[in-house]
């Protein structure tokens, strides 16, 4: 009695179907090719935020007022215990008990190997 409504019913339960797929597919697509260039982004902050020795230098030379902190670790400090004139030596674990030791009204280098 019910057989013409019944396949229609599959019938559009297997379009929904398809349809979810292709609908599931473009947004996983879509959400990797977001997270793609999310993290080429990130990449490309962390390129600029970096600064060379010679650009350092440079900055010195030219009078800004530059503060560097040392974030060797211990052993590292240790091995080579030389360190830029100024700079303010403490470990990455002391650097949230001491981040007020860090003026911030200037640029500050991070420097650590």
């Amino acid at each position: 009695m019910f057989s013409n409504q019944l396949e229609r019913v599959a019938q559009r339960a297997l379009q929904l179907g398809e349809g979810l797929v292709y609908l599931l597919a473009v947004a996983l697509a879509g959400y990797i090719a977001y997270k793609y260039i999310q993290r080429q982004r990130f990449l490309r902050e962390l390129r600029i935020a970096r600064i060379t020795p010679l650009e350092f230098q440079h900055k010195l030379e030219a009078g800004e007022n530059v503060l560097v902190v040392d974030l060797r670790s211990s052993t590292a400090f240790e091995a080579e215990p030389a360190k830029l004139p100024g700079a303010l030596h403490m470990s990455p674990e002391e650097l949230e008990q001491r981040h007020q030791e860090i003026p911030r009204d200037r640029d500050i280098v991070l420097y650590c190997t």
